[in-house]
């Protein structure tokens, strides 16, 4: 699809950190950029701290960036309120995109405040709601703003049909403004190193609710039948002091390197055995995808959707708890040919499920 006119795309984010979302962005952006030269972005991003995507973007004209503040302010929402409609109004989109609860919100109550503005309000959202309001929001008000608001968005997308489900059901959001599109890699498919360095691998945010304190003391565990277990831990976050006084307080430290932020992630799966996650609210991990296409097989925890990214003792394993969890790793690190088994598996799986695609058709929904 070849946008015939011009138009004026408003991208609103807290940040260009890590993040599966900023991952899909950074691959919106370049994909507009290259095929789209009628469109022109402007991403208006919250905070400039840890902007680690923003050096992947390609020169152009087309691309402009602002930052609202490059510190983390507590009491900066409703000056950001302000500096994001100067910028509707400035900007004159005729789509805005954007993710999650508050800004979603943001968006959706500056259109209507300027309600003779034809713009298209597009939500991501990517996680099961529900779940994330219970994690994040405390107030009950955030639930009743959701359900007051979004149902004037012209579109939201979701990743799966259990996102779907759940904005119907907990926030009765109208079926026909939602739309699925599954997450999606641009990874190609990749061999995996004959002799891993990491028996087992993370590779994400170090935030509160992806459990990785659980991991630390996971391994700690593992370490009595494996003595010289390696995890691999990619990422950044809050948790970062927390995880490096954990490893220390156990005497992990031969056991378990921090390599913080990583350009480039392949090299890094191509050296591990089992990819791990245990966050309990995931929508669909890019990074599950990626590991299968460089047939690591992954070890998850049982959200729903878990079984759309991982087919159970076929791709990998889904757990419902830490002693399943071990048992499965302990498994798959004695028995090296089921371990390479599942992985090629798993790359089979990714490839037919036809994930580059699932780009395109975000973006054809975003400008159409």
């Amino acid at each position: 699809m070849k946008i015939s006119k011009n138009k004026i795309l408003i991208i609103v984010i807290w940040n260009m950190g890590i993040g599966g979302i900023q991952k899909r962005l950074r691959d919106i952006i370049k994909e507009i950029i290259v095929n789209h030269p009628n469109v022109k972005i402007y991403l208006l991003v919250k905070t400039k701290q840890s902007s680690y995507f923003i050096h992947s973007f390609p020169k152009s004209s087309k691309l402009k960036i602002h930052y609202f503040s490059s510190k983390k302010y507590r009491l900066s929402s409703i000056p950001f309120i302000f500096w994001t409609t100067f910028h509707f109004l400035k900007i004159k989109p005729d789509i805005c995109l954007t993710f999650l609860d508050y800004l979603s919100i943001i968006l959706i109550c500056i259109k209507h405040l300027f309600f003779w503005r034809k713009t298209k309000i597009v939500l991501n959202e990517g996680i099961l709601t529900s779940v994330y309001l219970k994690i994040h929001r405390k107030n009950p008000i955030w639930k009743y703003l959701i359900k007051l608001t979004y149902q004037f968005a012209n579109t939201i997308i979701v990743p799966t049909i259990y996102c779907k489900k759940d904005l119907i059901k907990n926030f009765n959001i109208p079926n026909k403004i939602i739309t699925v599109i599954p997450n999606w890699t641009l990874i190609k498919t990749q061999s995996p190193k004959k002799n891993p360095i990491y028996d087992l691998i993370y590779i994400g945010r170090l935030e509160k609710e992806k459990r990785p304190l659980l991991l630390i003391k996971t391994v700690k565990r593992l370490k009595k039948n494996f003595l010289n277990i390696s995890l691999c831990i990619i990422g950044n976050g809050s948790q970062l002091p927390l995880i490096k006084k954990t490893i220390k307080k156990l005497h992990l430290s031969k056991n378990i390197i921090l390599l913080g932020y990583k350009k480039n992630i392949i090299p890094y799966l191509k050296k591990s055995k089992i990819f791990i996650l245990l966050s309990k609210n995931e929508g669909m991990p890019n990074v599950i995808l990626e590991a299968s296409m460089c047939q690591i097989p992954s070890i998850i925890n049982n959200f729903k959707g878990s079984n759309l990214v991982v087919k159970h003792q076929k791709t990998g394993y889904i757990f419902k708890d830490t002693t399943q969890m071990i048992n499965q790793i302990k498994k798959l690190l004695i028995n090296k040919k089921l371990r390479l088994k599942l992985g090629k598996q798993a790359q089979t799986f990714i490839k037919k499920s036809s994930f580059e695609h699932h780009q395109k058709q975000f973006i054809q929904t975003l400008l159409q």
